[in-house]
């Protein structure tokens, strides 16, 4: 009695894994518009351009920061700008935000 217990819980918990994978593949949508940040209104000149990136705004008074290849503005140049070098991971454009500041020198977005 025991053991044929035992198969009916194997037996369910292979049912659930089944049922529960067969929920992830589902068709991918992408929730998230303009993700890569490629579509940009406009020439980018200075860090705070989030506005520009279409389907993006910033919800505080400091706004966040698109970076794009910009020759002439090497503060948001890809993949060397002011803070550092990072490549994008899709496209050419990314965002970045400055979480944390020593001493509160630079207001956090």
């Amino acid at each position: 009695m025991i053991l044929r217990s035992k198969k009916v819980n194997y037996l369910a918990i292979l049912l659930i894994g089944f049922i529960s994978f067969g929920s992830f593949s589902q068709e991918e949508v992408n929730l998230v518009p303009n993700g890569s940040f490629e579509n940009v209104q406009g020439k980018l000149k200075k860090l705070g351009c989030i506005e520009n990136a279409e389907g993006w705004y910033s919800p505080t008074g400091v706004r966040a920061d698109v970076y794009v290849p910009s020759k002439k503005s090497p503060e948001i140049d890809v993949p060397i700008n002011i803070y550092g070098k990072e490549e994008a991971k899709e496209g050419s454009n990314y965002a970045g935000i400055v979480a944390f500041s020593y001493g509160n020198k630079v207001p956090r977005e």
